[in-house]
């Protein structure tokens, strides 16, 4: 975690590291920072541009995931399926 000053305010940064997959199925470890916490074992989806990175995530559901990279894991279980 890392504090840095945004505008007037300062604000904490957590750095996360995480294997991510492109639409086609390539796996890369990719480095971000972000001010939100991340929910344990949510999808997220990545926006990335050469040189600058990240640049925007946003949390998406399995069925959102391209098929390609829905191979790479499990079918999550839903609570109304338990």
């Amino acid at each position: 975690i890392t504090t840095r000053l945004v505008g007037s305010e300062m604000c904490k940064e957590t750095a996360y590291t995480l294997p991510a997959f492109n639409d086609s199925g390539e796996e890369k470890n990719i480095t971000f920072n972000t001010s939100k916490e991340l929910r344990d074992g949510a999808f997220i989806r990545l926006e990335v541009v050469p040189i600058r990175g990240v640049i925007a995530w946003a949390e998406i559901q399995y069925e959102d995931m391209p098929s390609i990279v829905q191979d790479n894991y499990a079918v999550p279980i839903s609570d109304s399926d338990k």
